[in-house]
């Protein structure tokens, strides 16, 4: 290790630490320290290497004179190199204790100094013949320059590194806000998807529930192409009804049959799996009518009846090529499960029909207890049967609550009162559901009580699950007439038809009440995302470390003064830390940032008493404080109660040349309101504060207008 020399020219040198202490460009730091060797001590090359310590890969990030030959300096001499600290000053060469003989490549006087010691990325100075008197021996401290170098530099270094932490967080906060968003999205979606559930459920034939369904995906969903396809297991084969055709229109397509063997192994499998709803294939060939016309994704929908599937619609990507979405895909799984309940049900009511158009006319109840009624008035009017009653019980089976029924003179009569939990009158229809069981000669009941003897059918009604819904009890008490097969099966057909429009009230009702609670969610949610914005507004307007206000509100509050009616003239302290660089490199970052909350606490006892007043830390370790309705002499006043608070901390600075303790300037502006923007007012503060930075722990004000 050398001892530092003397510089010759004490004005030079002090020119030379204010540029470097005013620089924010590291090239421009190197090249006033190259200017300096070159010029005072004949130094011929010198170069600025960053050294990777984790990879041990270095580079020239600048270059003076001669390239220096990287390639033959050992790793070893990195390695010793790393012991070194910017504290150090200048270090010889050739103490290097590595063994190794630079003087084949570098020059005798060729010296080191540590320009940042990073933990991870360090970088050097070398300068090669480097002319010092022999005679000149003086102390560390007149290297001076050359710590500030390095503190600006590291300085440098650690306001990139925050930027880059804000970009990252201002990405991450970015990402949330688009995931929060797309759920939101999702929310719409799954919201549309009821409403068109309930739009396809209205329409009152098959065709035209094919033909909605079709434009129903591509038109309110979004997706590119469909088509609504059925299947006829016993044929082994499927048919079109209506697609979309290469132009995204409407085009009919029945009675084009084709084989199912045709179908991607994958969606044959699907089909039999007796679970699967969704199936993408990706890439895949894109058919119209049986052609390739294009490649990208195709995905099959598939509708499941009770116990097998009855058709699918096949989607696409033909016209668009977008990629299909995870929340594309689960919108399309909940879209399948309701089409499909309105399918079975349509194809139900169309066979219904066949008996007679009227027979619908109870289906468009809006309540289970209307559709009971209404379907209790038809059978005994159109069925054939003299009474007739329908009995809700519970998934378990185990209880009868009455809700429409026919006394014994063959009247509708409300018999919502009846409750029992005695099944022993309908156990035989327990075991066969969904079948009339139909008995010649039987006890006939009314309310639990033996009426008389007759003709009397029993059927259970059960939910597309397989669950215990509802008895139909039918008999012919009045007329002792007994049904043919025909009208049992009529009334078979009737049960049938019935079981559906009991489970759709039950659907629409369930829909309204998940639409409420869908409602609820998106007003829950947006209410989250106006928190959420608000908090991010907050944070935007929020210095991460002191927690005081950051640039962006300092002219927030400067803006609200200017509105203010009553204001009348604004004031801004400028605040600057001395040589606080110098303190960073001494005591350590992490004591620095502690010294910069100490002083953030001393500013809010110092300022926040006044009225209107705000605070904040604009970069670095420079604040600024905004007041109104103060004169100049109030304002020099809190200024030197800032001075008296921080000195009173006795916050230690030993590389001060000011005070042994850490110290500040103040520039002070008073103008009045007539200043329309920020930016006259804060040049002038700037300047008084420049002013205060050359005598340093001083204030400097001024008033103007």
């Amino acid at each position: 290790m050398i001892q530092n020399f003397e510089l010759t020219n004490v004005e030079s040198k002090q020119t030379l630490e204010q540029k470097i202490i005013q620089c924010h460009d590291r090239k421009i730091i190197s090249d006033l320290l190259f200017w300096y060797f070159s010029s005072s001590f004949e130094a011929t090359s010198a170069a600025i290497i960053s050294f990777r310590k984790d990879s041990y890969d270095y580079h020239e990030d600048y270059i003076y004179g001669e390239h220096l030959p990287l390639e033959s300096i050992p790793i070893s001499f990195w390695v010793w190199a790393n012991q070194f600290g910017s504290c150090d000053g200048l270090v010889a060469i050739s103490s290097n204790t590595i063994g190794w003989d630079y003087r084949q490549i570098l020059s005798n006087d060729t010296f080191l100094f540590v320009l940042d010691s990073h933990t991870c990325n360090r970088s050097y100075l070398i300068i090669e013949n480097i002319k010092i008197p022999s005679d000149i021996l003086v102390e560390r401290s007149k290297l001076n320059f050359l710590y500030i170098a390095a503190s600006q530099w590291q300085c440098i270094r650690a306001e990139r590194n925050a930027s880059n932490d804000i970009r990252l967080r201002d990405m991450r906060a970015a990402k949330y806000l688009d995931e929060i968003k797309e759920r939101d999205l999702f929310l719409d979606k799954m919201k549309l998807v009821q409403n068109i559930s309930l739009n396809l459920s209205k329409h009152e034939t098959l065709d035209e529930l094919f033909k909605a369904a079709v434009e129903a995906v591509r038109d309110d969903m979004g997706f590119d192409r469909s088509v609504f396809m059925l299947l006829d297991y016993k044929q082994g084969s499927f048919s079109s009804t209506y697609g979309t055709n290469e132009n995204g229109e409407t085009v009919r397509e029945h009675h084009k049959t084709y084989d199912l063997n045709q179908l991607e192994p994958s969606y044959i499998e699907a089909l039999y799996s007796h679970s699967e709803t969704l199936v993408v294939v990706d890439p895949a060939p894109l058919y119209t009518a049986g052609e390739v016309v294009g490649e990208g994704w195709n995905a099959m929908l598939i509708l499941r009846g009770e116990n097998y599937p009855v058709g699918w619609l096949a989607l696409d990507n033909f016209i668009h090529r977008e990629p299909i979405t995870i929340y594309q895909q689960e919108m399309l799984k909940s879209f399948a499960a309701l089409l499909s309940q309105i399918y079975i049900r349509k194809r139900r009511e169309q066979a219904v029909r066949l008996l007679n158009i009227s027979l619908v006319g109870f289906s468009r109840c809006e309540t289970l207890s209307d559709v009971c009624q209404s379907a209790v008035s038809f059978a005994i009017k159109h069925l054939g049967v003299d009474r007739l009653g329908i009995l809700l019980t519970n998934e378990d089976c185990t209880s009868l609550q009455g809700t429409w029924g026919t006394d014994q003179q063959g009247n509708t009569v409300d018999e919502s009162y009846f409750y029992s939990e005695n099944l022993d009158v309908v156990q035989e229809a327990i075991d066969k559901p969904e079948t009339l069981i139909y008995t010649e000669s039987a006890p006939i009941f009314h309310d639990m009580e033996v009426i008389g003897f007759g003709c009397k059918g029993i059927a259970l009604i059960q939910t597309t699950d397989k669950k215990p819904f509802a008895f139909v009890v039918v008999d012919n008490f009045l007329t002792k007439k007994v049904l043919s097969t025909e009208e049992r099966e009529i009334v078979n057909l009737f049960i049938s038809t019935l079981s559906e429009v009991l489970q759709r009230t039950q659907a629409t009702e369930r829909l309204e009440k998940l639409n409420k609670e869908l409602e609820l969610k998106i007003k829950a949610r947006t209410k989250q995302l106006e928190t959420m914005n608000e908090q991010l507004e907050l944070l935007s307007l929020q210095d991460p470390l002191t927690e005081l206000g950051n640039r962006r509100q300092f002219e927030k509050k400067f803006n609200q003064i200017l509105k203010t009616p009553n204001a009348s003239n604004v004031a801004v302290l400028l605040i600057d830390i001395d040589f606080f660089g110098l303190y960073n490199t001494c005591y350590g970052h992490l004591q620095g940032d502690k010294a910069l909350l100490m002083f953030a606490r001393i500013l809010n006892d110092a300022i926040n008493a006044l009225p209107g007043a705000s605070f904040c830390r604009i970069g670095g370790e420079e604040f600024a404080v905004c007041l109104s309705g103060v004169n100049i002499d109030d304002l020099e006043k809190i200024a030197c109660r800032i001075q008296h608070l921080l000195a009173v901390k006795k916050i230690e600075h030993n590389l001060s040349s000011v005070s042994e303790f850490l110290t500040v300037s103040i520039g002070c502006i008073v103008a009045n309101k007539a200043v329309k923007s920020i930016d006259h007012i804060y040049h002038e503060a700037d300047i008084q504060l420049y002013k205060a930075k050359e005598k340093r722990n001083s204030i400097c004000c001024k008033t103007v207008n």
